[in-house]
């Protein structure tokens, strides 16, 4: 006869087979979405490294959340045994407050060191793609007159602002926070228009109260030609950190209605 490790309904082999089936069920469903996500944003420059990384965090969020469910089970199974009042053995009580208590701390531990602050953000107004690396906005706007608009018909010579709104995950040093912003302008062939290594360079340390908000102004006119398409590359980074907000978006210059 097999020796019951937990209860009578369920050997160690049992659970076995379910914290398996768990591990592998949940992590193919994030990598699914995972897949679905890069597919979706398939167009937008990301690099390898940069993929690896978002691809061993889809998978540690996967365990984590693998290693909570089983967590469950073993508090549901022994709440179980309780409630029928059978005997239990204080080996058996033992083994379930250990192991309780080690998923606990795993599944603690890896949900303190895997914060969802990667991803990748589109507006389906201006079609901006936002991707964020360890600081995160709440939301990335263009403002041209004060106003949000909803498009990237840009009239040649006028400027437009980019903004990052609601910003987490800055490091702080002194009540101060440090960024930089770069800014590049491509025209349809690839071409540099224009490209500003950092538009805050010697003016680059701000209060903390004021890390909730970027903003790039961009310029519009010559060599930049009427009814013409061009890519805009805007990158914001921690200067005291390692986090980055990269918005990109391509606009069209149309003539001063």
């Amino acid at each position: 006869m097999q020796t019951l490790l937990f209860s009578r309904k369920l050997t160690a082999t049992d659970h076995l087979n379910i914290a398996k089936k768990l591990f592998v069920f949940i992590n193919i469903m994030a990598l699914v979405l995972f897949a679905f996500l890069r597919l979706l944003f398939y167009n937008y420059p990301i690099s390898t490294g940069e993929t690896l990384l978002m691809f061993g965090k889809t998978l540690l969020i996967g365990s984590s959340i693998a290693l909570g469910l089983y967590l469950l089970l073993l508090l549901i199974e022994l709440a179980d045994l309780l409630w029928q009042r059978r005997h239990l053995q204080p080996g058996v009580i033992i083994r379930y407050a250990g192991i309780s208590v080690l998923m606990g701390v795993i599944f603690y531990f890896s949900a303190c060191k895997a914060p969802i602050v990667t991803g990748i953000n589109k507006d389906l107004n201006t079609g901006m793609t936002t991707e964020y690396h360890q600081m995160k906005p709440s939301r990335s706007l263009l403002v041209m007159n004060g106003e949000e608009i909803k498009h990237t018909d840009i009239p040649l010579g006028e400027n437009f602002v980019l903004v990052n709104d609601g910003i987490s995950g800055m490091t702080t040093k002194n009540g101060k926070i440090s960024a930089g912003c770069s800014l590049i302008i491509k025209d349809e062939k690839g071409n540099q228009v224009l490209h500003e290594k950092d538009l805050f360079e010697g003016r680059d340390v701000f209060k903390e109260e004021e890390a909730k908000l970027l903003k790039c102004t961009v310029s519009t006119g010559k060599p930049m030609n009427w009814d013409e398409n061009y890519e805009v590359l805007v990158k914001f980074w921690d200067k005291y950190g390692n986090g980055s907000i990269e918005n990109k978006l391509k606009i069209r210059m149309i003539d001063i209605p």
